[in-house]
């Protein structure tokens, strides 16, 4: 039994190779595929909590300064957002 397996590895090694490197190259681009929509969905995250931080800090820089005045409170929060986006992102 294990002697008629041995006879048919080795006559099917270069079959067995060729479908063993196929496989290989199979699962490194979809590995590549996974790590690169990882890769995109961390830049997403990072932009949407930028913003976020961008928002909230806005909002209670400006917070005291406008209560009850909604469109002079939207003027300035987005300015102090600007403002912001300037210091923390093109400071990297």
């Amino acid at each position: 039994m294990i002697n008629n397996i041995m006879i048919f590895l080795s006559n099917n090694a270069t079959a067995i190779t060729a479908l063993a490197t196929f496989v290989i190259a199979l699962f490194t681009v979809l590995m590549w595929w996974v790590s690169r929509r990882i890769h995109q969905a961390s830049l997403q995250r990072d932009k949407e909590m930028t913003d976020l931080y961008l928002n909230i800090m806005s909002a209670i820089l400006v917070s005291g300064r406008t209560v009850g005045e909604a469109d002079f409170t939207a003027m300035l929060i987005k300015e102090q957002k600007e403002k912001l986006r300037h210091l923390f992102i093109t400071s990297r």
